[in-house]
């Protein structure tokens, strides 16, 4: 497969030698951004540098999306635990932490005497 490169920030895709993959085969990478116009009024991008407390507007705005992002992710994957579509059953656990309990406390009364 061809390597792609990229010129004044483009996309491109590269391949990822075998040391950098566990697995040990090569694989492609895509490291792909796009590039958007947006409208802010000027208000909520001196909001935006303000909150995430970088003065550039680029990296203000791809800091706070990512952030967002990755609080709806946690959102997601919190809800799916509150309603019982994960879980996590440490089935044995609460038994096995008694009997670690009372062999303690049987070592602790055998060396008491």
């Amino acid at each position: 497969m061809p390597r792609r490169y990229h010129h004044r920030g483009q996309d491109h895709d590269r391949l990822v030698p075998e040391s950098e993959n566990a697995c040990g085969f090569f694989r492609l990478q895509d490291d792909s951004n796009m590039k958007i116009t947006v409208e802010i009024p000027e208000k909520d991008l001196r909001d935006i540098c303000r909150v995430t407390g970088i003065s550039k507007k680029g990296p203000a705005i791809r800091k706070l999306v990512g952030d967002a992002l990755m609080l709806e992710r946690r959102k997601e994957l919190s809800e799916k635990f509150l309603t019982g579509e994960w879980g996590t059953d440490l089935a044995g656990y609460e038994d096995a932490r008694a009997a670690s309990r009372l062999e303690a406390r049987t070592l602790s009364e055998a060396w008491r005497f």
